[in-house]
């Protein structure tokens, strides 16, 4: 009878881990169909919103210079200058409100009166811009390498000359430099051609597409899916003015495109990236899903088998044995939740640089007419998406890291450029909990250092962002840096000059049992206070491991209710002038 019923748990074993395999296949399967499908669809929606982005800052720019011109004769007409040398003096004074323009007066002769004080007899830029009406813009130059903007002006007589234009020039690379796409790693295309298709501007690492000449005859030449011509693309760009989206195979190669007219220039902005970049992405992000599942999923079998054998082994009756099966249930639904809250840990911390992303692209909107300011917002949003992306590479920063693979890379850095960066990732989460977050480095003198700066500022990122979602609202947050010489006290012993790291906060702090477990990979305090605080586990083991590679040393100091105190030395070397 006993050996009948072993029989019957190990058929019954046997059918649930097959069971269990064939529902992971069918789950990873989906999985990669659903992150390929979101990836791309994201990326779709990044180049659309980068291109309307784009866009803008290019009109702002033009609409800017067609404003200064505007004013130009206006300003002409009241100081009414005759002889030549008043004319140039006269034009200075008019185009003194110019923000750094060489503004340009061209008469119905061809004969050119320029605000820096010089003059030409036979503009070569006068015989493209005779036909032209209204505001214009226009590339020029024997390499293309200058933007034209003007504006036809009513004929205005001063002395013996009869002016009809005022135009401008900016050099092609500086609106490149404002068109600038550093996403993709590096493999994204961002230009602006023609009507007919010829480019104009061209932002790339490599310029191998402008060599085979005209975008349209490109097109012409390649597979396209969406579109049987380029007229029909144009003609949907008249009723889409967010532009369009499509795909085509160049050189057995398949691209993805976004679309975009400027308005008042007849031009195109185009951006467009290879779909194998997209494909790398999707499996980056695949990789680690599956990892976190395989992982997970092998812990819940693991257990799943382990108290089944304790059932087979225990259970003396059908009626005991279905009750340890459905406890055994139970635990595998319990880590099944366990996994579930452990990747929407890891979405939270994702969604915090997003948040800054999005609150900058917001900044820059708003103030799209303030360069400086948007160069700044830009500058920001690139940190953030920086940080995003080493968010992402945690999990497989841990398995290089355990594997011997981590490698830390030294360079020249600048310590004041890396804390003030690390300062605007943290800060927005500060300010959002009223958190003070007080930064003080004055005891620094060195700021030039050798060291890894990704490295440094992934460790300063884990070490506040912990810092913050573990402070509640309205208390505070204490970073300080110093530069010390041949520091020797309990845990810290280094010759030479160390930078010495201090984070302290009033927390909730951490209980003295589990600050042995803080440097365990995935290790949580699990109690009241930090239910609803969203945090992966890895922030602290990464840190550490980097902190010893770096060849530095890290303490922590926590108590309940009161909060928490880190300090690191990092033996960095300084750089000199």
């Amino acid at each position: 009878m006993e050996l009948k019923q072993e029989g019957k748990h190990n058929w019954r074993s046997h059918l649930f881990f097959g069971g269990m395999s064939v529902v992971m296949i069918l789950v990873v399967i989906g999985i990669y169909t659903s992150i390929g499908q979101t990836m791309i669809e994201t990326n779709i929606n990044f180049m659309k919103e980068m291109a309307v982005h784009d866009q803008k800052i290019l009109m702002s720019s033009l609409e800017n210079q067609w404003s200064i011109l505007h004013h130009v004769p206006v300003a002409m007409e009241q100081l009414n200058p005759q002889a030549d040398q008043e004319i140039l003096s006269a034009l200075s004074i008019a185009g003194d409100d110019n923000a750094g323009i060489i503004v340009e007066v061209i008469s119905d002769k061809g004969i050119a009166f320029r605000s820096d004080g010089t003059a030409e007899s036979d503009s070569p830029d006068y015989e493209a811009i005779k036909n032209q009406s209204g505001d214009f813009a226009l590339v020029r130059g024997e390499e293309q390498n200058y933007l034209l903007v003007g504006t036809e002006i009513e004929p205005l007589k001063l002395g013996d000359h009869v002016f009809t234009y005022v135009v401008s020039r900016t050099p092609v690379e500086e609106m490149s430099s404002r068109l600038r796409i550093d996403s993709f790693d590096g493999e994204g295309i961002c230009s602006v051609i023609d009507e007919k298709g010829e480019f104009l501007v061209d932002v790339s690492q490599s310029k191998e597409h402008v060599k085979r000449g005209n975008f349209f005859r490109i097109l012409e030449r390649a597979v396209v899916k969406e579109y049987n011509s380029v007229d029909e693309i144009k003609e949907e760009l008249v009723d889409n003015p967010e532009g369009v989206n499509f795909r085509a195979y160049l050189d057995n190669q398949l691209f993805i495109f976004h679309m975009i007219e400027v308005e008042h220039a007849d031009w195109y902005l185009i951006s467009w990236v290879p779909m194998s970049v997209l494909s790398q992405e999707t499996k980056h992000v695949f990789v680690i899903v599956t990892f976190l599942f395989v992982v997970i999923a092998a812990g819940t079998v693991g257990m799943v088998r382990t108290r089944i054998s304790h059932v087979q082994k225990e259970a003396k009756s059908k009626e005991e044995s279905k009750e340890l099966l459905q406890e055994a249930l139970s635990m595998a639904q319990q880590a099944n939740r366990a996994k579930t809250v452990f990747l929407n840990n890891m979405s939270h911390d994702i969604r915090t640089p997003m948040n800054a992303i999005v609150g900058f692209v917001d900044l820059a909107d708003k103030r799209v007419n303030d360069p400086k300011a948007v160069k700044e917002y830009l500058g920001r949003i690139k940190e953030a998406s920086e940080h995003l992306l080493s968010l992402i590479d945690d999990i497989l920063d841990m398995s290089r890291i355990e594997s011997g693979k981590m490698v830390i890379q030294e360079s020249r850095e600048n310590l004041q450029e890396i804390l003030g960066s690390v300062y605007g990732i943290i800060a927005p989460s500060a300010e959002k909990k009223k958190i003070r977050f007080l930064m003080d480095y004055s005891e620094v003198q060195d700021y030039a250092v050798i060291c890894d700066g990704r490295k440094l500022s992934q460790i300063l990122i884990n070490l506040l962002s912990n810092a913050v979602k573990y402070t509640e609202d309205n208390g505070r947050v204490l970073f300080v840096v110093n530069q010390i010489e041949n520091i020797g006290k309990e845990g810290f012993y280094h010759k030479g000059t160390v930078y010495h790291f201090v984070v302290e906060d009033n927390g909730i702090g951490m209980s003295e049992e589990f600050l042995g477990q803080i440097f365990d990979p995935f290790a949580r305090e699990e109690n009241k206070n930090t239910a609803e605080i969203k945090g992966s586990g890895l922030g602290m083991p990464i840190a550490k491991n980097l902190i010893n590679m770096m060849g530095g040393s890290i303490q922590c100091q926590s108590e309940k209710g009161r909060g928490t105190r880190i300090e690191v030395i990092l033996p960095l070397s300084p750089a000199g002038a």
